[in-house]
């Protein structure tokens, strides 16, 4: 699952595994998965250097009238946990 090949696709220095985003973020390595089902959006998402698990779910068909991919609600998010810690 986390022998990830390349996926610019998914965005620039973006990897994917077997159901796995891998990519870079402020916080670190970022192991993620995204999905939608009729009404919901859904992101979660592990923080490697952190041990940090987070999902975020929103209901709603269309994540996109957030203005920011929900991955980046997710990160934003965690960086909040993570300063406060």
């Amino acid at each position: 699952m986390l022998e990830a090949v390349p996926a610019e696709w998914l965005g620039p220095g973006m990897r994917y595994g077997l159901g796995v985003m891998i990519g870079d973020t402020p916080l670190g390595e970022l192991r993620r998965h995204d999905g939608v089902f009729p009404g919901y959006a859904t992101t979660m998402g592990y923080f490697v250097e952190h041990g940090l698990g987070a999902a975020l779910q929103i209901n709603t068909e269309d994540a996109n009238g957030l203005g920011r991919p929900l991955s980046r609600v997710l990160i934003e998010l965690a960086q909040i946990v993570v300063d406060e810690g």
